[in-house]
């Protein structure tokens, strides 16, 4: 199951989701986690590492996304709770994206790869159904 943040043919950053990192747990903080792997291909870079994220952050990230496409303009953003991948994407008011993308591995004391890229809105449809996709499969478990 894949999240691609893409900049037409020459930027791409997936998230693929493998499994919950504790299927048994109930527990809203620890039920919540998800195994991922993060790939990113952009000119010059090439990254492939794992990274543990929450269900809540897609589900945020979800609901920003779909505001922003409906609304054409605004900001969505993701910030995963342990630092490996922070996303910001802006929306102006011609539908074009400004994304920064911000990634650290291994987690608070690892390489860090901050960068940018555009798109345009027509991007935003198959992301929110790749996150719709990730949700339904990894509901967001317990309350906090």
């Amino acid at each position: 199951m894949n999240i691609h943040l893409l900049g037409g043919e020459r930027e791409e950053t997936r998230i693929t989701v493998v499994k919950r990192s504790y299927p048994e747990s109930q527990d809203f903080w620890d039920a919540n986690w998800l195994d991922t792997i993060i790939t990113i291909k952009i000119p010059g870079y090439s990254a492939h590492f794992d990274a543990q994220l929450r269900t809540d952050e897609f589900r945020g990230f979800y609901k920003q996304l779909t505001k922003m496409d409906k609304q054409i303009k605004g900001k969505a953003e993701m910030n995963s709770m342990e630092g490996a991948i922070e996303v910001c994407c802006k929306m102006n008011g011609f539908g074009q994206l400004s994304w920064q993308v911000k990634t650290q591995y291994p987690v608070g004391t690892g390489a860090v790869l901050d960068y940018e890229f555009t798109s345009d809105q027509s991007f935003l449809p198959p992301l929110i159904k790749e996150l719709t996709d990730v949700l339904e499969n990894y509901q967001v478990l317990g309350n906090p």
